[in-house]
C-alpha cells in the first residue's frame, strides 16, 4: 500500500503548525491581558492629571499671592487640563478610526509624559498653563481609548474590569495625594509634576496589545451605518456634570477644609485625603460583586446615599478628625458611580460608537471639574453658606429625587 506523497507532507508539517498554534496563542494570550491592563489603567490618566498637584495647592497658593484670588488662581491651575480633555476626549472615536489604537496611544503617552514633567521645569505661571493644557489633550485620548477596550469583553468581566478600573484610579489617586505631598514638602510643589512620568512604562503594553487587532476602520468619507444615540445617553451625561461636583469636592476644597480646622503640613493633607482614595478603591475593587447584588437602581440609591452622608458630616465638621470621615465616605459612592456609568453607556451605544461615548463620559466628568471651583464660589457668594452646606442640600434633594423615581419606576434598570 502507498501513502500519497500530499498526505506525507501534510503529516511531516504536524508539528510546525501544532508550534504555530501555540505561539498564535501565547501571542494572543499576551494581547489580552496587555488589553485589560489598558482597561485598567484606562481611568489613571485623568486621576493623576486631576490629582498629582492637589497636596501641592497651599504652597502653589503662597507662590501667586495671598487671599481668596490667589487660592481659586491655584484651583484653576489644576483643574485646566479639564479643558483641553472636554475637547480631546470626544475626538477619540474618530482619531482612532483613522490613525489606528496603537499609533495614537503610543503618541499620547509620549505627550502626556512630556508636558505632565514640564510643570517641574515651567519658567512662569504662564508656561505652566500652556503645558497642562496639552497635558489634558493627551489625557483625554488615553482615557477613552484604553476605557473603549472594554468592549472588547462581555458583559461580567466588562463590568469586573471597570471596578478594577475605578480602583486602580483610586489607588493611583492615593500615591499621588501622598507622594506629591512629600515631594512638595520635601523639595517644592514643582516636583509633584513629575509623577506624571509613570505612563512611559505603558508603551510596551500598548505594542503587546496591538497584536490582538488594532481597531482601525477606514473611513471612507460615508456617515457611519448607525447614528450616536444622542437620546439613550444624555441623561448619563447631565447627570455626570452635576454629581462629579460632589465627587471632586474631596480633592478641590478638601485641602482648605482641612487648613481651616489646623491641618496645613501638606504632606498630612495628602494622607488625610487619601482616605476617600482608599475607600473608593475598596469598594470599586468590589464592584463586580456589587453589580450581582444590586441592579442599576439600587446602585444608583447607594450612591447618592453615600454622597448625602459626606457633605453633611463634612458641613457640621467641627475638628479635622470628623472632616477626614466626611470626605472619605465620599469614595464609597464614587468606587460604584464611574463603573456603573461607563457599563451603562457601553450597553446602549453600537460597538462603532463606543469610543465616542466613553470620550463624551470623559469630557462630561471634566466639564464638570472646570466648574466645581466655579460652583463652590458661586455656592459662598451667592448662597452665602460653606461650600459642603450647599453641596449637603443638593445630595439631599437628590437622593430623595432617586428614592421616589425608583419607588415609581422611572429609572430604569
Amino acid at each position: 500500500m502507498t501513502i500519497p506523497i500530499a498526505q506525507v507532507i501534510e503529516e511531516s508539517d504536524l508539528p510546525n503548525r501544532a508550534s504555530a498554534m501555540e505561539d498564535e496563542d501565547r501571542a494572543l494570550s499576551r494581547a489580552k491581558v496587555a488589553t485589560m491592563t489598558l482597561v485598567v489603567a484606562s481611568s489613571t490618566f485623568n486621576a493623576i492629571t486631576a490629582d498629582a498637584m492637589v497636596s501641592a495647592m497651599p504652597q502653589m497658593t503662597r507662590e501667586f499671592g495671598s487671599g481668596v484670588n490667589a487660592a481659586f488662581m491655584a484651583q484653576m491651575i489644576l483643574v485646566t487640563p479639564s479643558l483641553s480633555i472636554i475637547v480631546a476626549a470626544p475626538l477619540a472615536g474618530l482619531l482612532v478610526h483613522r490613525f489606528g489604537f496603537k499609533t495614537l496611544m503610543i503618541a499620547s503617552l509620549l505627550l502626556y509624559a512630556l508636558t505632565g514633567g514640564f510643570g517641574f521645569v515651567a519658567p512662569g505661571s504662564a508656561s505652566l498653563i500652556a503645558s497642562r493644557v496639552v497635558l489634558g489633550f493627551a489625557s483625554g485620548l488615553l482615557s477613552a481609548l484604553a476605557l473603549s477596550r472594554a468592549a472588547d469583553f462581555d458583559l461580567r468581566s466588562g463590568a469586573r474590569l471597570l471596578g478594577f478600573a475605578n480602583a486602580m484610579a483610586a489607588t493611583t489617586a492615593i500615591a499621588s495625594f501622598v507622594l506629591g505631598g512629600w515631594l512638595a514638602r520635601e523639595f517644592g510643589w514643582r516636583t509633584a509634576s513629575l509623577t506624571y512620568l509613570w505612563t512611559l512604562v505603558l508603551v510596551p503594553v500598548v505594542l503587546m496589545s496591538s497584536s490582538m487587532g488594532e481597531r482601525k476602520v477606514p473611513l471612507d468619507g460615508a456617515a457611519p451605518a448607525v447614528r450616536f444615540p444622542w437620546l439613550a445617553t444624555l441623561p448619563t451625561y447631565l447627570l455626570v456634570l452635576g454629581i462629579f461636583m460632589v465627587v471632586y469636592g474631596s480633592s478641590i476644597e478638601g485641602p482648605f477644609v482641612l487648613s481651616r480646622l489646623g491641618m496645613s503640613d501638606p504632606a498630612q493633607v495628602g494622607v488625610a485625603i487619601s482616605a476617600s482614595a482608599f475607600l473608593c478603591a475598596v469598594t470599586a475593587f468590589g464592584y463586580g460583586w456589587i453589580a450581582r447584588l444590586l441592579d442599576d437602581r439600587l446602585q444608583f440609591v447607594l450612591v447618592f446615599l453615600a454622597f448625602a452622608a459626606s457633605t453633611v458630616i463634612t458641613s457640621l465638621a467641627a475638628s479635622s478628625a470628623v472632616a477626614i470621615v466626611g470626605l472619605s465616605i465620599t469614595g464609597v459612592g464614587s468606587g460604584i458611580l464611574s463603573p456603573l456609568l461607563v457599563s451603562r453607556l457601553i450597553r446602549k451605544v453600537p460597538p462603532a460608537h463606543v469610543a465616542t461615548a466613553t470620550g463624551l463620559f470623559g469630557s462630561a466628568t471634566f466639564v464638570s471639574v472646570f466648574l466645581t471651583p466655579v460652583a463652590y464660589k458661586l455656592i459662598v457668594d451667592v448662597g452665602g453658606v460653606h461650600v459642603y452646606t450647599g453641596l449637603a442640600a443638593f445630595m439631599g434633594i437628590a437622593l430623595l429625587a432617586t428614592i421616589c423615581m425608583v419607588m415609581t419606576g422611572r429609572l430604569a434598570r
